[in-house]
């Protein structure tokens, strides 16, 4: 069942195993919501469009080469359980298993969250001082 996200005007349907979702917005258009910043990427003009850019390269459109890597060294990841880098990749963490460790989704949203809303108006280059709740 879509929900109304925290992004005004996006109804969510699909999220990756990093906790990015998928949704449209009012009139159609489907963004991929980023969980580590807040920042949407368009991925099509309707439902077809995104179905056709996830099916034409869906190793890499929804990292699951990352995935396979993951798993290599660890066991099956729970149906509530996101991937989590140790290090978020926006704050130039590496995109590679070593940096991965299985979380339980709503403990991942709620830290990605309040990362995202204390790294909302940094720039590029600025340190982060991360506070966890």
């Amino acid at each position: 069942m879509a929900y109304r996200g925290l992004d005004e005007g996006l109804y969510f349907f699909a999220e990756d195993i990093f906790g990015n979702q998928f949704g449209f917005d009012g009139v159609g258009m489907v963004f991929r919501f980023l969980a580590e910043t807040g920042d949407r990427e368009l991925c099509g003009t309707g439902f077809e469009d995104w179905l056709a850019l996830m099916l034409s390269d869906p190793t890499e459109e929804l990292s699951l080469w990352l995935l396979d890597d993951w798993l290599k060294e660890n066991s099956k990841l729970s149906l509530s359980d996101h991937l989590c880098p140790k290090i978020p990749f926006v704050a130039r963490g590496a995109t590679e298993a070593g940096n991965l460790y299985a979380c339980d989704r709503l403990e991942s949203m709620r830290f990605k969250g309040s990362f995202a809303h204390q790294i909302r108006n940094m720039t590029s280059g600025e340190k982060v001082r991360l506070h966890v709740r």
